[in-house]
């Protein structure tokens, strides 16, 4: 079997050699790195079908000639990628969605696309942990001091400054998510649970609010969540929390996204924490 393994700047062909390595005595792999610095403006359908990806169609197709199997992480798979191989049978996409391969024209050559959900979940739980726990026991601002050139030492009680508050009992969590990162994850169920009576609570189609193990209701909750922006997607979850989501939740929560940065509008959120309403947030995109 013939393999053409594409890495990128974000997943580097050497990741993916140490998970193929044991197919290499028994099968042809090469490995590619795509150029980000090619220029390339999408200008046919099945580009502009494409979203997140690094590289240009043209440099797939130099290497396809004669490949069976394709594995990419962002690289982009056009219908012109796809029919540069008379032999093409499968293609891998090492994300939790493919928004780098045209599914559409795959569907028309009939090359089935497989993909890895979930694979960054364990990631994203921990670090949305650490965002919880962060902003509750009040960091930034500690952090902020430090940086400004504020010192520490001079008495045992200087810390009233930088004052927290406690997760057990004081704190409920709801995740929104249509994905399997929004699904508890092992690292955020079982170290979300270990606050006393924080409990995580995940829904996809909630028509009430979840309740965590105290029998309280979180200080947000929703009947719809929100899920990867892909181009048929995007307009059904954009700006999906605004200003009535955030007037939903208690007065001083916290909001943590750890999903896309469109499913938020940014001004009712900057006037939800101008206002007070919000007490902290942080932003990441780790869907990839």
């Amino acid at each position: 079997m013939r393999m053409l393994v594409v890495g990128d700047s974000y997943m580097a062909p050497t990741y993916f050699k140490r998970a193929f390595e044991a197919l290499e005595p028994e099968h042809e792999i090469s490995y590619l790195e795509i150029d980000p610095n090619r220029p390339f403006v999408p200008r046919t359908a099945s580009e502009r079908r494409l979203r997140e990806y690094e590289g240009t169609p043209t440099e797939l197709v130099e290497h396809l000639p004669g490949i069976e199997i394709l594995v990419v992480h962002g690289a982009p798979v056009t219908d012109e990628v796809l029919t540069s191989s008379s032999v093409l049978r499968l293609v891998c996409c090492a994300r939790g969605g493919p928004a780098n391969v045209d599914l559409e024209a795959a569907s028309g050559c009939g090359i089935p696309v497989v993909t890895t959900p979930g694979k960054n979940a364990e990631a994203v739980a921990d670090q949305t942990l650490a965002f919880l726990i962060m902003l509750a026991r009040g960091f930034p601002k500690a952090q902020r001091f430090l940086l400004a050139g504020g010192s520490v030492g001079e008495s045992a009680f200087e810390g009233a400054d930088f004052f927290g508050h406690d997760l057990g009992n004081t704190c409920s969590v709801w995740l929104a998510s249509a994905t399997s990162v929004g699904e508890l994850p092992p690292a955020l169920r079982h170290s979300g649970c270990g606050f006393s009576s924080t409990t995580p609570t995940s829904s996809r189609t909630a028509s009430t609010p979840p309740r965590n193990a105290s029998g309280r209701s979180p200080s947000c909750s929703r009947g719809r969540t929100s899920c990867r922006c892909t181009p048929v997607r995007r307009q059904e979850n954009e700006n999906l929390f605004g200003a009535e989501e955030f007037s939903a939740m208690r007065q001083g929560a916290y909001f943590i996204n750890t999903a896309r940065e469109t499913l938020v509008d940014d001004a009712a959120l900057d006037e939800a924490l101008a206002s007070g309403h919000l007490a902290a947030r942080h932003w990441t995109s780790s869907a990839r």
